[in-house]
């Protein structure tokens, strides 16, 4: 049996070999924690911003200034300030100060996934910042850009909207299926398709006739006798009118010669001065 000095030496050796250890774990925990920018002792830069809703943001949700990790969330809450109505939902950054150079009292703050369902962190966007740098304190203002639920209860309007044209287009679908309808009975009914069929095959008879010469239009096409005929028509028209217009014969007289006008003008005067003497003499006699 060890004696009462042995264990006490045994528990003094147990007791250092712990106390080294949890020292090598808090200075392993310290240098991880410097290392990346938000070591224990490191003078933290913090901040406020206020959100009409957290969309699933928890404490500890990493803060990042286009997409580079900056920080951390470090509360979540609602505020009590009468005048955030439109945005109760408070939000306490704890920012690394190795990036206060980038980070401006005019950045915008927002919410957003990481890919479709991911964790929702804080975003800050500094590209359009020029104002004086953050400090402790400060409330950045947020840039509202729609979420998830938001893209959601968006679409559910158009899904609406696209269920109502859905069954109307069943409901025509079904109709024209029944053969209903100016559209159903031209698609269904097979009467169309035999009168197409025989306007078709009558098409065909009535081109085969004329390319074989038979009937009045098929003889007009192909009978070289009728082309004859009136190729010579045309002449002896053509020859007429030019012995028209040459003053031959007595229909070219008629339209030519100036003396059947003269004439007639001649006689037409004749007449009425002896037509005016009867009349004066009947005046004279009394009659």
């Amino acid at each position: 049996m060890p004696s009462q000095q042995e264990v006490k030496w045994s528990q003094l050796k147990v007791g250092v070999i712990v106390l080294i250890a949890i020292t090598l774990l808090c200075s392993l925990l310290f240098l991880m924690t410097s290392a990346s920018g938000m070591g224990i002792f490191s003078k933290k830069i913090v901040v406020t911003t206020y959100f009409d809703n957290s969309a699933g943001l928890k404490v500890g949700a990493p803060v990042s200034l286009e997409g580079v990790t900056v920080g951390e969330v470090t509360h979540v809450l609602l505020s009590t300030d009468p005048t955030r109505k439109l945005t109760p939902v408070k939000i306490v950054m704890k920012l690394d100060p190795r990036y206060h150079n980038s980070l401006h009292k005019d950045s915008l703050a927002s919410l957003s996934t990481v890919g479709v369902l991911g964790d929702t962190v804080v975003d800050i966007n500094d590209q359009t910042a020029v104002g004086p740098q953050l400090q402790t304190g400060d409330e950045l203002k947020t840039l509202q850009t729609p979420n998830l639920q938001d893209v959601v209860k968006a679409s559910q309007g158009t899904v609406e909207s696209l269920n109502v044209i859905l069954a109307k287009v069943n409901g025509i679908v079904d109709s024209i299926q029944k053969g209903q309808g100016s559209a159903g009975k031209l698609i269904m009914d097979p009467a169309l398709y035999n009168e197409a069929e025989s306007t078709v095959h009558e098409l065909h008879v009535l081109t085969v006739n004329l390319n074989s010469g038979k009937g009045s239009v098929g003889k007009l096409l192909h009978d070289d006798d009728l082309y004859n005929k009136l190729n010579d028509t045309s002449a002896k028209l053509d020859k007429i009118a030019s012995d028209l217009d040459a003053g031959k014969g007595s229909a070219g007289k008629l339209l030519k010669d100036d003396s059947l006008y003269n004439n007639l003008n001649a006689t037409v005067n004749m007449r009425i001065h002896c037509w005016l003497r009867r009349m004066r003499a009947r005046v004279r006699w009394g009659c």
